[in-house]
């Protein structure tokens, strides 16, 4: 299994020096976020997927941008503009070879909740990532009812869960529950600590996320994708490469808390 991270990790460098830091810590893999500005159009998209390459690192997946509760709005115009635009991204990013897309499906706590709406519309969005031969994750967060409602209803293969440790921790009524459901349909991670209150994406380890439960509850068949980080500096006096050093180090190690569970 691959050690993969975000791209923003909480440091204001241009996106190419903070990849070069990745690689030279040791990550493999990378998750890019969809508003970065070289993600702006199709030549810069492109490049970018070259330069990547050219670094060492492979393209994880892309977070597109955030929202996710006009999915599930009852104005059809309000409702179809936010599919248009999920469904050109993902011929973006199936033309640019970005293999898979992680999206929310809800926003604060203000989403209207399942609905039939919705359900339409991310079987089409669904579809169109199928089509464009892209892999979209609906990520775990606030009102995990939605997320669970998707997952029963769309069954298709390049459609499935992003699982965030932090979300779970604060927005599912079990911690893991969501994990512990559907562990075939889990297609990519974001990994972080927090302090039971918020989403701090603090490196593992530093917070009161169970990560024994975690490595306990780890799906046996997610083998050849990577558990990738999404994490944050807890304070502003670290270096870029001690900070990714230490999230390094914390991940190899859980790794080796999964693999250790596995072979018992």
């Amino acid at each position: 299994m691959k050690l993969g991270i975000f791209s923003w990790y909480g440091f204001q460098l241009p996106l190419i020096e903070r990849l070069r830091a990745v690689r030279r810590a040791g990550f493999e893999t990378v998750m890019l976020w969809w508003e970065d500005n070289e993600m702006a159009d199709e030549a810069g998209r492109e490049a970018l997927m070259e330069a990547v390459a050219d670094i060492g690192l492979e393209v994880e997946n892309v977070h597109l941008p955030f929202g996710g509760n006009d999915l599930w709005s009852e104005n059809d115009e309000t409702r179809e503009e936010f599919v248009e635009a999920h469904v050109a991204r993902l011929r973006a990013c199936g033309a640019a070879g970005i293999p898979a897309a992680v999206m929310h499906v809800t926003s604060g706590a203000e989403s209207a909740g399942p609905n039939r709406h919705g359900l339409e519309a991310m079987a089409r969005i669904a579809d169109a990532a199928a089509r464009a031969r892209v892999t979209l994750a609906v990520e775990n967060t606030r009102k995990p009812e939605c997320v669970e409602f998707l997952l029963d209803n769309i069954g298709t293969d390049r459609f499935g869960l992003c699982y965030d440790t932090s979300h779970g921790r604060l927005y599912e009524p079990r911690e893991f529950s969501l994990l512990e459901r559907f562990p075939d349909r889990i297609k990519c991670f974001h990994v972080s600590d927090n302090d039971g209150e918020a989403d701090r994406h603090w490196i593992p380890g530093r917070g009161v996320v169970d990560w024994a439960g975690f490595a306990a509850r780890f799906p046996p068949r997610y083998r050849r994708g990577s558990l990738s980080l999404e994490v944050y500096p807890e304070r502003g006096d670290i270096e870029p490469e001690k900070h990714l050093a230490d999230a390094f180090a914390a991940l190899r190690n859980l790794r080796d808390r999964i693999e250790a569970a596995r072979a018992r």
